[in-house]
C-alpha cells in the first residue's frame, strides 16, 4: 500500500483543505504517516501571507526530498498560487496544483502518476485518537485590496458555502465524536446571501450551528472586529460560543 505525508502552513483554512485532502487520499487507498517519515508521496499546502512564509514553503519541500528522495512531492496552496500568478515554476516538485483546485489534488496526482494508484482496500481514519476538535470552513476569498496581504492574489472574490451544506457537516462531525467546531474562513464576518449562502448571514448560520448541529461548543476565528456584531456577542453570552482568543461564553449543558 502507498504512503503519503502531509502538512500544512499558513491558516485554519489551509488546515481545513489539507484535511480533506488527507481523506480523499485515503478513501483512495493510501495509507497515511507522519510528515518527517519515508512516504511515497508529500502533499504540502503552502503559504504565501508573508515572504517568510514561502521561504518556509520552499523549505519544506527540500526537507521532503531530504526524507526521501525518491517520493512525488506535491504542493498548494497560496505560494503555489502565486507562482501560477507570475507564470513560474515551484522548484523541485512534481505535481503544483492551483488554489481552485486544491480539493481535487487526489485527481491531479493520479492523472500524473497513475501506476501509484493503490490497488487494495480504502482506509479511513475512524479513530479520533483523543482529537474533540474539528476545524470547519465556512466561506472562502477575499476581495479587499489591503497593501500589506497577497490573498486577493492567491484566493480572488467572497465565496460562501451553502449553509445547508455547513450544517450538515457539523452535524457529520458531531456523529463521528468531536465536540467542538472552530468556524472558519478567509473573511468569515462577510459571509452571506450576496456571495452564496442560500440566504442567512453569519449570525444565522452561528446560531443554526448552536441549535441544531449537535456540537457541543463553537469557536469563531480570525473574525474582524467590525464583524462581531451584537447578536453574535448575545450568543456568546449565553451559549458555548467563542470569539477569536476571547472566551466570552457561559457554560451551558447538553444532554
Amino acid at each position: 500500500m502507498p504512503t503519503a505525508a502531509f502538512t500544512t502552513l499558513g491558516c485554519k483554512v489551509n488546515q481545513y483543505e489539507t484535511q480533506k485532502i488527507l481523506d480523499s487520499f485515503e478513501s483512495a487507498g493510501f495509507s497515511t504517516v507522519a510528515f518527517d517519515q519515508p512516504a511515497d508521496v508529500y502533499v504540502i499546502n503552502t503559504c504565501s501571507v508573508t515572504s517568510e512564509a514561502e521561504r518556509k514553503s520552499r523549505y519544506t519541500v527540500r526537507r521532503a526530498i531530504r526524507t526521501n528522495p525518491e517520493a512525488k512531492i506535491v504542493v498548494t496552496g497560496c505560494a503555489v498560487q502565486m507562482s501560477i500568478n507570475r507564470e513560474e515554476d515551484f522548484p523541485d516538485v512534481h505535481v503544483a496544483v492551483s488554489n481552485p483546485d486544491k480539493l481535487e489534488t487526489l485527481d491531479h496526482f493520479l492523472r500524473a502518476y497513475p501506476e501509484l494508484k493503490p490497488s487494495g482496500e480504502p482506509t479511513t481514519n475512524a479513530d479520533l485518537q483523543g482529537r474533540t476538535r474539528a476545524t470547519l470552513k465556512v466561506q472562502d476569498g477575499c476581495d479587499v485590496m489591503c497593501s500589506y496581504c497577497s490573498i486577493p492574489y492567491t484566493r480572488p472574490g467572497m465565496r460562501s458555502r451553502p449553509w445547508q451544506e455547513v450544517l450538515e457537516e457539523a452535524q457529520s462531525l458531531a456523529e463521528r465524536g468531536y465536540k467542538e467546531a472552530i468556524l472558519t474562513g478567509v473573511l468569515i464576518g462577510a459571509y452571506g446571501p450576496e456571495s452564496g449562502s442560500g440566504g442567512i448571514g453569519f449570525e444565522k448560520l452561528v446560531q443554526k450551528l448552536d441549535e441544531e448541529s449537535g456540537l457541543e461548543r463553537l469557536r469563531i476565528s480570525s473574525i474582524e472586529m467590525h464583524q462581531v456584531t451584537e447578536p453574535i456577542i448575545d450568543l456568546a453570552k449565553t451559549r458555548m460560543i467563542t470569539c477569536g482568543f476571547v472566551i466570552v461564553s457561559t457554560s451551558r449543558s447538553r444532554t
